[in-house]
């Protein structure tokens, strides 16, 4: 990934973090989640357009430790919203995605949004 590629990713992330933002759909406690994994779930699904991805990338991009994002994969996927794969070529490596419950938390989440944006 070269450095244009990395600038344009780092405003769509602060772009999608200051629109969660604005809108507070995180102040709601109906969907049942913690603030901050409500965010994560939410980051996982913007940082590489919902497809798996390496909980190191994830820090990396998000300027977080790699312990931090630790924290939130083992919780969510305690929870059902993500789940761990091994790499095909190489199996010290594990793939984070969304479940199927994950996505529907995210499309939730969505639809707050969508929702907020005609009520602003």
């Amino acid at each position: 990934m070269d450095k244009e590629q990395i600038i344009e990713q780092a405003h769509a992330l602060g772009k999608a973090l200051h629109t969660l933002k604005r809108l507070d759909f995180t102040s709601r406690d109906d969907l049942g989640l913690k603030n901050s994994e409500k965010y994560f779930l939410w980051l996982l699904f913007t940082i590489n357009n919902g497809k798996p991805t390496i909980p190191s990338d994830i820090a990396r991009k998000a300027g977080v430790t790699l312990a931090a994002i630790t924290h939130h994969i083992n919780s969510l996927e305690k929870q059902g919203y993500i789940v761990r794969s091994p790499s095909p070529q190489d199996r010290r490596m594990v793939f984070i995605s969304l479940s199927d419950k994950g996505m529907e938390m995210v499309s939730s989440l969505k639809k707050l949004l969508r929702k907020d944006m005609w009520t602003c």
